[in-house]
């Protein structure tokens, strides 16, 4: 079985609503947190999150395969 995993992640402003992290698996919405902060007040950092592709793996069993595709 090979499930199609989708990820966007927009980096908010440091202690703002303004990012936003969403998911999804086979087209369907997994995850959903718009206007969200995604980065702490005071914050510097570039990156706030590293995707992976074993997030959920264990949600989905050990019978699948993954295949990573990343662009910016």
């Amino acid at each position: 079985m090979i499930l199609e995993v989708d990820y966007y992640y927009k980096l908010s402003t440091p202690g703002a609503t303004d990012g936003a992290f969403r998911t999804w698996v086979d087209n369907v919405v997994n995850a959903d947190l718009a206007s969200g902060m995604t980065r702490d007040a005071g914050s510097t950092a570039k990156i706030d999150y590293v995707m992976s592709p074993f997030d959920g793996l264990d949600s989905y069993g050990l019978q699948i395969s993954i295949a990573v595709w990343i662009d910016d």
